[in-house]
């Protein structure tokens, strides 16, 4: 909860300078961004069980009913999802913005981990951070953004043609909203950055994407990714992460990236206060003098 709650106070700031000019549609944003809420998978009351004839506990089905679409059903359609182990094991999350349960469609947004983040948050923190990251920034996707009522489609026109130039990733429609997740995540991410040393932001960069450099080293250039939603790692990475102007400048890289031009949004970076012991200062030390 403090890592998505950081985070999405990131993010926020993020908006605020994105909409300083547009203080109606920013204070909407923001009071949507404090009621996104942060959910995952959770065991059933115990009256939607019941007593198998082997003695052991099943879920009754006829009492999902009851729980319009809630606990109860989630864990029974996650069960019953073929793909099940690899929901349970990938380091994954999603933005939720609406859910069928049962006849009718539910407005809900929140922001939904898999239990291997649950599980990985103090053994890869940066990597689940730069999960939550891009989760919260989807609200601001042209799509989504639509949907919800504060539509975003004009604030991104000048870094759509960017990522479509030739230079760069030349981005198809349909995976706007990928895109922009990850270029508004590489926004709030220069931003936790500066809470760090300069000598430490690259190594926590590494740690972060050590895996997704992994999966982009296996992938094959030749395949057409065009139809998918998600652009292929080494697209994301060395397109749209990497080119970040806010991300280039915290981590001190120096010139123009080296195959795709710079994408962004060019927004100041405010200076966060750091919670970091400073060299041979203990966190001890620190909590005795605040």
């Amino acid at each position: 909860h403090q890592m998505y709650g950081d985070m999405r106070e990131i993010m926020k700031s993020v908006v605020s300078d994105m909409l300083k000019d547009d203080p109606s549609r920013r204070h909407v944003i923001l009071d949507e961004y404090d009621r996104l809420s942060l959910s995952w998978l959770k065991k059933p009351g115990e009256e939607f069980y019941i007593m198998g004839k082997n003695g052991i506990q099943t879920l009754d089905a006829s009492k999902f009913s009851r729980d319009s679409g809630g606990e109860a059903r989630n864990v029974y359609l996650m069960f019953a999802n073929p793909r099940m182990e690899e929901k349970m094991t990938s380091m994954n999350a999603s933005y939720t913005w609406k859910s069928r349960t049962l006849r009718r469609w539910n407005p809900r947004k929140e922001v939904e981990l898999s239990p291997a983040v649950i599980l990985s948050t103090e053994k890869k923190p940066m990597e689940v951070l730069l999960i939550l990251a891009h989760e919260i920034a989807h609200k601001l996707g042209p799509r989504i953004s639509a949907v919800h009522g504060y539509g975003l489609r004009d604030q991104f026109l000048v870094v759509r043609r960017c990522f479509q130039d030739q230079k760069s990733i030349r981005l198809v429609s349909n995976q706007e909203e990928e895109v922009f997740a990850d270029m508004l995540a590489s926004e709030g991410l220069a931003r936790m950055l500066t809470k760090y040393p300069l000598e430490q932001r690259k190594d926590l960069m590494r740690s972060g994407f050590r895996r997704a450099c992994e999966s982009a080293s296996e992938e094959k250039e030749e395949f057409d990714h065009t139809k998918l939603n998600h652009p292929p790692w080494r697209l994301r990475i060395a397109g749209v992460i990497g080119v970040n102007p806010s991300l280039r400048s915290v981590l001190g890289c120096q010139g123009e990236p080296s195959k795709y031009k710079m994408c962004g949004l060019n927004l100041p970076i405010p200076k966060l206060s750091s919670d970091v012991p400073k060299k041979g200062e203990t966190a001890t030390d620190r909590r005795t003098t605040k």
